[in-house]
């Protein structure tokens, strides 16, 4: 059977979260359910008394929440159109059957916050111990490929060792492992023979295996070079002898950033809600601290956090040794100043891959408790190994203890999976760092002067723009450029600060998204009037995430504006929807270059307010690859991506001027 189609309007409504099941045509009693039901009409998925309108694929990552339908043959008719793996309730009365999913639901999302929590905390679950199968003496070496049946449910594994009895390779050797169970990867990893050593070699899984009866199963592959040797131990002297073998379980809300990991390999569905997995503690034990005086501290059963402890007018650079990205796509970071005044403490996170430009956040202040928490997103296309630091300055007149709590790489949190590049050899932790990257003078350096910095686009509450001064920078941002003078304290700063610009194409503060669709590109026969209609996916900042997003860039006569419309067929972007006009197709909301202040005064939530920033930074990129899209030619391009920098400039230009320490905000 041919996949279902979906209507436009329908897939939008599923995109932005509106619970819904699919029924056959006739099938009666839904009416009172709480949520949309979707029947095939000529093989297109809509709701009841929909439209003809437009429709489209199902993407693979938008599922309705189950099948409705009398009988096996009717669910197992429906089933063969839509995703696989879809719950399927049948009978006259589905709604036991959808609590029951509800239910299920309900009991996962928990799952997904206590992971999270734990991972942001830096408390990871303890780990025990299930198979233990340690290298028999003298033994013969097993073969080089090895299948092992564990003897155990795979539900719960979180980390397995090898033994390996000798190793003299290059990275031209391999080492393949998979865990398996009832066919299906949870795990493969592919370790180079240059990061081997002899002895125990340990291989984690991003998260616990999932729940299962399933048994797990080994499989071994060792892929030796000419005149190399890659030897694995057995835990017996017979030909049927096992290898030798550590496995452990954990709770399901264990998080590890696993290296040497295959994240394209492994057949469970990526997280929709995003994972983040922390830093593990051989980064933590090779990293490198400048400028500060550093040391681990634990409470009990708490994961090492580092102390760093600045001294007036101090700055610092603490580098990880490199990490494996893997399918991450944010950087997360959160300190907090423990000891001395925190209005004086400034931090930057960076991020980049071992060869190339990195990212930073630009400096950032502590909230009135003296947290901070930093968001930032990752270059795209890395490859191998990811590096990531922090820089810190004390501006203050007395010294400083600040705690960094937590440095965890995010995975799935654009709501779309990172293009994977292949891994050349990783680095071991422990092995010597590479280079800074992070230019920060020590004390006693002298400062670099400080080009003058463009405003940003941001339109949040914060400072106004101020002339340049002479600022230490904070080099190796995609940017390529030094950092703007640090706000006053009691000002919120919600987004990354601004820097220069040198790719037309990269916005400035790390705000990024993952695709865009063109919906409509109209022009009227003088000129007069003109717009851009697109959607994009995956909008991400340091300050959010929004799946989907779609917006009307448009000239009339000279004014710029973005028209945003609460009808069928846009997504629910906003938390708070903004008082706008109306007209016969619904309301709508607008942001131009008239009356900008006042537009941006009807943004009443700061996630709103948030989103919009992040829409705005990376407007010029957005609506010049849409006019590629739409077949314009080069000139033509390069005017919408000035009218998308025209419309920044004038929100930022709209926000009140205020006297240093006073937090203004739109209206």
């Amino acid at each position: 059977m041919t996949a279902f189609l979906i209507g436009a309007a329908e897939r939008a409504a599923l995109a932005a979260g509106q619970p819904a099941v699919v029924a056959p045509p006739g099938m009666l009693g839904l009416e009172s359910l709480p949520m949309a039901v979707l029947r095939p009409v000529q093989g297109v998925l809509r709701q009841d008394g929909a439209s003809d309108g437009p429709a489209e694929p199902l993407p693979a990552g938008l599922r309705p929440l189950a099948i409705l339908a009398a009988d096996a043959a009717g669910a197992a008719e429906l089933a063969a159109g839509l995703p696989p793996g879809l719950p399927q309730v049948t009978g006259s009365n589905p709604l036991p059957g959808l609590l029951a999913l509800a239910m299920q639901a309900l009991a996962a999302a928990e799952a997904t916050r206590l992971r999270l929590q734990a991972a942001a905390a830096g408390q990871p679950a303890a780990r025990q111990q299930v198979i233990d199968l340690p290298p028999a003496p003298m033994a013969p070496p097993p073969p080089a490929r090895v299948t092992q049946h564990l003897g155990r449910p795979a539900e719960g594994l979180c980390g397995l060792a090898l033994h390996l009895a000798a190793v003299q390779a290059s990275a031209a050797s391999l080492l393949r492992v998979r865990l398996l169970a009832a066919g299906r990867v949870l795990g493969a990893w592919t370790v180079p023979g240059s990061a081997l050593a002899p002895g125990w070699l340990a291989l984690d899984l991003p998260e616990p295996a999932p729940p299962g009866a399933a048994e797990a199963v080994l499989e071994v592959a060792a892929e030796v070079a000419p005149n190399e040797t890659l030897q694995l131990s057995a835990a017996g002297a017979g030909p049927l002898a096992p290898l030798a073998l550590r496995a452990e379980t954990a709770a399901p809300h264990h998080l590890a950033l696993p290296r040497h990991f295959d994240w394209a390999a492994r057949d469970l569905p990526a997280p929709a809600a995003g994972l983040a997995l922390p830093v593990p503690e051989a980064a933590w034990a090779a990293a490198v601290v400048e400028g500060a005086e550093s040391r681990m501290v634990a409470a009990g059963g708490e994961a090492p956090r580092m102390l760093l402890e600045l001294e007036p007018g101090g700055t610092a650079q603490l580098r990880l040794p490199s990490l494996p990205p893997g399918a991450t796509d944010l950087a997360l970071a959160e300190l907090a100043c423990r000891l001395g005044d925190a209005t004086g403490l400034q931090v930057a996170l960076t991020a980049g891959p071992e060869s190339g430009p990195a990212r930073d956040s630009g400096w950032r202040i502590p909230d009135a408790t003296g947290a901070l928490r930093i968001a930032l997103p990752l270059p795209a296309g890395l490859g191998g190994a990811l590096l990531l630091g922090l820089a810190l300055r004390n501006r203050g007149t007395a010294a400083l203890t600040v705690e960094v709590s937590a440095l965890a790489l995010m995975a799935g949190a654009a709501g779309a999976p990172r293009r994977l590049l292949p891994e050349p050899g990783l680095r071991t932790p422990g092995l010597a760092p590479q280079p800074a990257r992070l230019s920060v003078p020590l004390p006693g350096a002298a400062p670099a002067p400080l080009a003058e910095v463009p405003p940003a686009a941001s339109g949040l509450p914060g400072p106004p723009p101020r002339a340049a001064t002479t600022q230490p920078p904070l080099a190796g941002g995609e940017a390529g450029g030094p950092l703007p003078p640090p706000a006053p304290a009691t000002t919120p700063m919600t987004l990354a600060a601004p820097m220069p610009v040198l790719a037309a194409e990269m916005p400035p503060g790390g705000s990024d998204f993952q695709d865009i669709k063109l919906h409509q590109h109209t022009a009227n026969a003088d000129g007069s009037y003109r717009h851009l209609d697109l959607g994009l996916t995956g909008l991400v900042s340091a300050a959010g995430v929004w799946r989907e997003v779609r917006l009307k860039l448009f000239d009339r006569r000279g004014t710029v504006g973005l028209e945003f419309r609460r009808i069928k067929g846009w997504p629910n972007m906003f938390e708070t929807w903004p008082k706008g006009g109306s007209d016969q197709f619904g309301p709508y909301y607008r942001l131009e270059t008239e009356a900008t202040a006042e537009a941006m005064a009807k943004l009443t939530s700061p996630q709103d307010r948030a989103m919009m920033a992040a829409l705005l930074e990376v407007l010029p990129a957005l609506v010049r690859r849409a006019a590629r899209l739409a077949g314009l030619p080069p000139e033509e391009q390069e005017g919408w991506g000035e009218r998308g920098r025209v419309l920044a400039s004038a929100v930022e230009a709209s926000r009140p001027v205020a006297p240093r320490g006073v937090t203004v905000g739109p209206g």
